[in-house]
C-alpha cells in the first residue's frame, strides 16, 4: 500500500510590474527555468506622430522601383555596472511589408508612424514576444541588471533589382532602460522526490498487544528519499532558498479487523524518539547561473503499534495508514 505521496513544487513564473520601453510597454514579464519572457507591446506616443522619418519609402529614380524589406528592429543589450552599453543579447525583427502587395502604400506614408498603421490595417501584428532562453543566460553576465531595448526602423529598396540602398531611422525614441534588480524577480526552481514509495503496512505474529506504545513500537526503515532540485537564478547576485522536507500527519490511525493501530514516521528506532519526520538542506545560486542538485534525506523509520483494544489484537492486521511526504522551496 503507499505510504507516501509526492506533489510537484514549482515555483515557475513570476511577475514583474508594467515597466515603459520607448514605444512599447512590457507586459507579463515571466521567468522560468527554461527563460526569460516578456510582451514588447506597441503603443503610439502622443507629439510623435511626425518625429521619426519613413525608412520604407521606394529608391527614386528611373527604372523599376522595388521595396524588399521593410522592419521594425529590436535590440537588447546589458548594460555594466558603470552604465556602459554591453554585449548583444538579442536582436528581433518585425516584418511590415507582409506579403508584399501593399509595399506601394507602406512607400507612400509620410512618417513611421502612418507606416505602421499601414502594416497593422494589412493585419501586421506590431507586439512581441520576446524570449531569452537559458542557454544565453551567460550572456547577461557583466551587468548589474540593468538592460537596454534599443528600437529602429529600417527599409531596403531598390532600382532593377540590382541598385539597392538600406535606410535605417528611428533617431529620437530609440533606447529604454530596465532594472530587472529592482523587481520582485525571485529563483525559478522546480523540485520532485522519489524512494520508497510504497510498504506492506502488515503486522503480524502470536503477540500483537506487545506493541502496545510508541516505546514499543515495531519499527522498519525504509530508506531515504531522493530530493532532485532545478533552479535558475535571472539576477546578478546569489539568491538562497532553503528546501524542507516533511511526513505529515505524525501519526494516524487505521483499523484492522476489530484492532486499531497507530502509524508513524520517525527519525530513528529509538524507544524515547517522538513521532514526526523532517529534512531541511540550505541552497545558494549564484547569480545568473542555474544549479541541478539531488540530495538524500535521513534514513526513515515507520512505527507501527496497537493503540485499541491493548491485550487482545488479532494476530494478523493489513492497513492503509495515510501518511504523505510533502516539500517546500522558499
Amino acid at each position: 500500500m503507499k505510504l507516501l505521496k509526492y506533489f510537484l513544487f514549482s515555483a515557475v513564473f513570476l511577475m514583474l510590474p508594467n515597466t515603459v520601453l520607448s514605444h512599447y510597454v512590457v507586459e507579463n514579464p515571466q521567468t522560468s527555468l527554461s527563460e526569460l519572457t516578456f510582451d514588447l507591446t506597441h503603443y503610439y506616443l502622443a507629439n510623435h506622430l511626425t518625429n521619426h522619418p519613413n525608412t520604407c519609402k521606394m529608391k527614386a529614380g528611373s527604372g523599376t522601383q522595388s521595396l524588399q524589406s521593410c522592419r521594425l528592429v529590436y535590440v537588447f543589450n546589458l548594460l555594466t555596472s558603470s552604465g556602459a552599453v554591453g554585449a548583444e543579447i538579442q536582436r528581433g525583427y518585425v516584418d511590415l511589408r507582409g506579403d508584399g502587395s501593399y509595399d506601394l502604400e507602406l512607400s507612400n506614408a509620410a512618417y513611421h508612424y502612418d507606416s505602421l498603421k499601414v502594416a497593422e490595417a494589412h493585419g501586421v501584428n506590431l507586439n512581441q514576444y520576446v524570449s531569452i532562453p537559458y542557454a544565453d543566460i551567460s550572456k547577461l553576465a557583466g551587468s548589474n541588471g540593468s538592460f537596454r531595448v534599443t528600437t529602429s526602423s529600417e527599409g531596403y529598396s531598390c532600382i532593377n533589382g540590382t541598385n539597392c540602398t538600406l535606410a535605417a531611422g528611428g533617431t529620437g525614441y530609440t533606447r529604454s532602460d530596465i532594472n530587472l534588480s529592482s523587481q520582485n524577480l525571485d529563483v525559478a526552481c522546480e523540485a520532485s522526490a522519489s524512494g520508497p514509495l510504497s510498504i506492506e503496512n502488515t503486522l503480524s505474529g502470536d503477540h500483537l498487544y506487545l506493541y502496545n506504545s510508541s516505546a514499543s513500537r515495531l519499527s522498519q526503515d525504509i530508506g531515504a528519499i531522493s530530493l532532485s532540485v532545478n533552479c535558475v537564478n535571472w539576477l546578478s547576485t546569489a539568491k538562497s532558498k532553503t528546501l524542507n522536507f516533511s511526513i505529515m500527519p505524525n501519526t494516524t490511525i487505521a483499523n484492522g479487523g476489530d484492532t486499531q493501530v497507530t502509524c508513524g514516521a520517525y527519525r530513528d528506532a529509538h524507544a524515547g524518539t517522538a513521532a514526526g519526520y523532517s529534512f531541511s538542506r540550505p541552497i545558494s545560486v549564484a547569480g545568473y547561473d542555474g544549479i541541478s542538485e539531488q540530495y538524500d534525506t535521513d534514513n526513515i523509520y515507520y512505527g507501527l503499534y496497537v493503540s485499541s483494544p491493548s491485550t487482545s489484537a488479532e494476530t494478523s492486521l493489513e492497513l492503509n495508514c495515510a501518511l504523505s511526504g510533502q516539500y517546500t522551496l522558499n
